[in-house]
């Protein structure tokens, strides 16, 4: 799939040509627009260089980006200042144009470190060594936690990258690349996914000056941050949904306007998805490309569980190739992403897709070996609108009878949402669909929910999925 070709969403001063390149590139296929952020930025209400209506105004008129996120530091905001952040986020927010986000910057380098909070109403009020309370804050609050700068040096490294089950809905993403850093964090990034977590790559500026969102590094050849969002709007819902859903990458870009974006899919799902996939072999399509039709790409990566599986070398301003992953057998599980590059040595690093090989009933052998309990299965799809299958493997009862199991669906919380009934099922694999709605029949709000399969004689076992509501 490559990147279509779109006009201007809005007219600025800045020439036709950035604007119409920063402004967004339509992707063929699924209903998305790569939208250009940068979501950890400063102002005077923490230690920035300007007051917030600067920075949006700036980001908007001279950056020319679609979406500036204000992570000012929770620890020096009041709760007036945070409010005022919020009302002038608001105003100048302009659907269609211009999405301005109020976010926050969480935590003490001496401590834990950073860790950058999307789409909360309410200040962390957690202390700075206690990082599992703000992993649960996050959860709570139906946020989005990033990892800022993951500079080992700095206090206990996020509890040394430590990844817990039970808190890995709060975190989307880490920092690659960062506008106070020589380098990018690529390897970090890595080690945290192979720890556990499910992490999309962002490219932030980290602005502490008046330059919100074309903020050369000096420590990095000069080289522009930006993350690049795919969404179905530049609207701050339509936002936020891709990045609950980690649909974004990180891009670098040097000079000004020489934007490197990809597309990274694997059976029709985005990058960021959790798949189930049927089969011993899985394709995945990468297209890398330089949106200003001028600096040529050269190279295309892809990694598999962090290691480099194959390199595709190409010249142009578009290049793409498939890569099959063979030979792989049932209940296996694996993430790949992809990594572009330009002549010029700017990168471009892809959200992984995360994929589970199907266990169907042809993996059941003949002679009734099932689990000895309960196995939930990855839903599928995920993240999902408008429905999803919940899969599980019940197992064979002592005395032959059916089990009788429920099924129902919880907010992070835990506060039941849908119950979706009970019903006498045999040993073997099931299928249940929820439809994204709860108990009244109303479409819930995008975000993560929990799924829990109970029953008289089996343990009580649960799953995560994201639901993006259109």
């Amino acid at each position: 799939m490559r990147f279509a070709e779109r006009s201007p969403i809005r007219e600025l001063s800045l020439g036709a040509t950035l604007v119409a390149l920063l402004a967004g590139a339509a992707l063929a296929g699924p209903p998305y627009t790569v939208f250009w952020g940068n979501f950890h930025s400063h102002s005077t209400l923490s230690d920035g260089a300007g007051p917030p209506s600067d920075a949006f105004i700036y980001a908007r008129d001279t950056a020319g980006i679609d979406v500036l996120a204000l992570s000012d530091h929770t620890h020096m905001l009041s709760a007036t200042e945070w409010n005022t952040l919020g009302t002038v986020a608001q105003a100048y927010t302009n659907d269609g144009t211009f999405v301005a986000l109020r976010a926050q910057e969480f935590g003490i380098l001496s401590d834990f470190g950073h860790v950058g909070i999307q789409d909360c109403d309410i200040k962390n009020p957690n202390a700075t060594t206690n990082l599992p309370a703000t992993y649960q804050f996050i959860i709570d609050q139906n946020a989005c936690g990033i990892f800022n700068h993951p500079n080992p040096a700095y206090g206990t490294w996020f509890d040394n990258l430590a990844y817990y089950p039970e808190y890995e809905s709060a975190m989307v993403g880490m920092e690659v690349a960062n506008g106070l850093y020589s380098g990018d964090y690529e390897d970090i990034w890595i080690e945290a996914m192979n720890n556990g977590w499910k992490l999309g790559p962002m490219a932030n500026q980290d602005n502490h000056t008046p330059d919100w969102g074309d903020r050369p590094n000096p420590n990095d050849g000069n080289r522009i941050y930006l993350t690049g969002v795919l969404a179905e709007d530049l609207t701050p819902r339509s936002i936020l949904d891709a990045l609950h859903a980690r649909r974004f990458f990180a891009s670098e870009q040097r000079p000004k306007g020489d934007l490197l974006a990809v597309d990274f899919m694997a059976d029709g799902a985005q990058m960021g998805s959790e798949i189930v996939h049927a089969g011993s072999s899985v394709a995945f399509d990468a297209t890398v490309t330089s949106l200003d039709g001028i600096t040529l790409c050269n190279r295309i990566d892809f990694y598999k569980d962090g290691v480099i599986v194959e390199s595709h070398v190409q010249i142009g301003t578009t290049i793409s190739h498939t890569f099959v992953d063979t030979g792989l057998s049932a209940g296996e599980q694996h993430y790949y992403f992809v990594r572009g590059r330009q002549t010029d040595g700017d990168l471009v690093w892809s959200s992984p897709i995360w994929v589970t090989i199907e266990a169907g009933s042809a993996d059941v052998p003949d002679d009734g070996a099932l689990p000895a309990t309960a196995q939930l299965l990855p839903n599928s799809p995920n993240p999902f609108t408008p429905q999803t299958d919940i899969r599980f493997i019940l197992p064979q009862s002592p005395n032959g009878a059916e089990h009788r199991v429920r099924l129902t669906i919880h907010d992070p919380s835990g506060r039941l949402i849908r119950d979706l009934g009970e019903r006498k099922l045999g040993a073997g694999e099931h299928r249940w669909t929820w439809d994204g709605r709860d108990d009244d029949g109303v479409r819930v709000a995008s975000g993560v929910y929990l799924y829990r399969l109970h029953g008289e004689d089996l343990p009580s076992t649960s799953g995560r999925m994201i639901f993006l509501s259109r």
